[in-house]
């Protein structure tokens, strides 16, 4: 991987703490060449010793596997910190992705508008079927 000199893949603040990583191996780079046509962003809020937020990008392979692409901890998910990962993703691999699909996060959503440009975002349906159990369930 070749990352330009002014894009940092982690972050320490001023107290040493870190606040964001990038990392993807060299397995999960090949796969990304395979695989990238359809992609998954998903995170887990603060569910960490260090209350960082985890991050995945998932592809399916061609036996119909999840595979983690690439992967990262930020402290927090607003429009910098997913335009810096977009960045970190871009410097990594060279094809962006056809379609990316997540959850309705305006701050992720904004990202991939700025970042990628030239792919759809699609809702992931797990998601939006939450969403209906946890909102319209108990009125009905």
């Amino acid at each position: 991987m070749v990352f330009s000199d002014d894009l940092k893949l982690y972050n320490v603040d001023d107290t040493r703490r870190l606040n964001r990583i990038f990392w993807m191996n060299p397995t999960q780079l090949n796969n990304w060449y395979k695989y990238n046509d359809i992609i998954i962003i998903d995170t887990t809020y603060k569910t960490n010793k260090f209350n960082m937020i985890l991050c995945f990008v998932l592809g399916v392979n061609n036996e119909g596997q999840s595979i983690i692409l690439c992967q990262s901890l930020f402290n927090n998910e607003n429009l910098e910190t997913f335009n810096w990962f977009f960045k970190c993703l871009k410097s990594a691999v060279s094809d962006s992705p056809k379609v990316i699909m997540s959850d309705h996060d305006l701050a992720l959503e904004s990202a991939i508008e700025q970042q990628f440009p030239g792919t759809k975002h699609f809702l992931c349906l797990f998601h939006i079927y939450q969403n209906l159990n946890r909102n319209v369930k108990p009125k009905l």
